[in-house]
């Protein structure tokens, strides 16, 4: 099982060192094209619709970076001390000299979940009410927006 490494640099500013893969940024790259290509496409003769996948896309990359950005930071926090990159003798020396940590921080992780079901099932919810381009705008959103906060994630983290 692979570990995900998460560091702050050692710069004054404690900037953040992208933890993910780069395989997982790239398949963000090529869903948020798609998906912006598939709503322009679709929402066209409808310009209100566009502008409110916009606003709506928008609205979503500001919530997934927030909360990419927090739970990095508590991850850092609750460790206690500041990561560099190190190499991987140095990381196995300090895991073994580590003590156990204390117990995970359950209310930001509930959050997250409440936050990702309520993201994922509010426009299934809705389909009984809404128009069937206006649900269709709000997943197309829900898939740019989550796309985009990662890439965003990724150009504040190698800034």
């Amino acid at each position: 099982m692979r570990r995900t490494k998460i560091a702050v640099s050692s710069d004054e500013e404690k900037r953040v060192v992208y933890p993910f893969s780069r395989g997982g940024l790239y398949m963000s790259i090529v869903l948020a094209v798609l998906s912006v290509l598939l709503a322009l496409v679709l929402l066209t003769p409808d310009l209100i619709l566009l502008v409110y996948y916009a606003l709506v896309t928008s609205v979503i990359t500001a919530v997934v970076f927030a909360l990419k950005i927090g739970l990095i930071s508590i991850y850092v926090s609750r460790l206690g001390r500041s990561l560099t990159r190190r190499t991987a003798a140095q990381e196995h020396k300090e895991e073994a000299e580590e003590s156990p940590r204390e117990g995970t921080n359950w209310r930001a992780l509930f959050l997250l979940l409440a936050l990702t079901l309520a993201i994922i099932f509010t426009p299934m919810a809705l389909t009984q009410f809404l128009n069937p381009y206006v649900w269709f705008m709000l997943v197309i959103s829900l898939t740019s927006g989550i796309s985009f906060g990662d890439i965003s994630f990724y150009l504040y983290a190698t800034r």
